[in-house]
């Protein structure tokens, strides 16, 4: 089995914290002992290929150059038009993540568990690990830091690189929204395969690395123009863009994944939508 796996790191050498994180997230990938290959993408962070070099995974590195816009740290649109000029019918998966969570060991049996030819993946909620190193079992967390890609039609496979092109991303924010879209645009199964997997979502150094909310918001606020246009140029649904990840737990829930910890999140979050629909709308009146 061969996985094509994307991702970015933050500069090493600047948080310890955040170093152990990036490092375990390495060795776990190692520990899988399957065909990997790291597609990495270097904006301006630093100490990237030494660490990364280390742990003995297959590495691909490429080098930003363009200045971004939007005075954008990083691009994960960028990170996959790298990663698809190494992408052939060779690869099983194609799996973007961030660095700062962990893979279980039988994270391959899982994703091999799916039988469909063509399917989206995605694990969700992750076991929230905060700044004291507690594990938060039953955290409704929204973040999406894991999709998992397997595209056996070369003519779905064409079509996926042309939906990287076509939706520019900068900085954080709305690019789960649209890989979620892809599951529509491909006309493939999204599902949460979150049952049985055990991955940690560990609370990031947001100090060190002068991580500014209102920075966070501008920018999701951009990439939501980008992803729109996307959306209506493909003829896809503008709720991957408003729809909130209300929305998207409603494209990618599955009955048969679903166990204990996953239906009392899943409780949680039901009884919090009816708040957070007033607010929404008292918003919208009062802009």
């Amino acid at each position: 089995m061969k996985i094509l796996w994307v991702t970015t790191f933050r500069s090493f050498g600047i948080s310890k914290k955040n170093d152990l994180v990036q490092k375990k997230f390495l060795k776990n990938l190692k520990n899988l002992n399957t065909k990997i290959t790291l597609s990495v993408t270097i904006f301006n962070e630093k100490n990237i290929k030494n660490n990364v070099k280390t742990k003995g995974i297959n590495t691909v590195f490429f080098k930003n150059k363009k200045k971004l816009l939007h005075n954008s740290k990083y691009s994960q649109s960028i990170c996959m038009q790298n990663a698809i000029k190494l992408l052939d019918s060779s690869y099983n998966f194609i799996i973007w993540s961030t660095a700062d969570i962990s893979i279980p060991k039988n994270f391959i049996k899982k994703i091999q568990s799916q039988k469909e030819r063509n399917i989206l993946m995605t694990a969700f909620p992750m076991y929230y690990v905060n700044s004291k190193k507690e594990v938060d079992s039953f955290s409704s967390n929204w973040g999406l830091d894991l999709f998992i890609l397997k595209i056996e039609s070369a003519k779905k496979l064409t079509k996926l690189k042309k939906f990287i092109n076509d939706c520019p991303n900068y900085g954080w924010g709305c690019y789960e929204h649209f890989f979620s879209s892809i599951s529509d645009g491909l006309n493939i199964k999204y599902i949460n395969i979150s049952k049985d997997l055990v991955i940690k979502k560990f609370n990031n150094d947001r100090d060190a690395f002068n991580d500014l909310r209102e920075h966070e918001i501008n920018s999701w606020k951009i990439n939501q123009k980008y992803l729109v246009k996307y959306l209506k140029k493909n003829n896809l649904s503008n709720f991957f863009a408003t729809g909130s990840m209300y929305y998207l737990i409603f494209k990618f829930f599955n009955f048969k994944e679903i166990d204990l910890r996953l239906f009392i999140i899943y409780i949680k979050i039901l009884i919090n939508f009816p708040f957070k629909l007033i607010n929404f709308i008292i918003k919208k009146i009062i802009t």
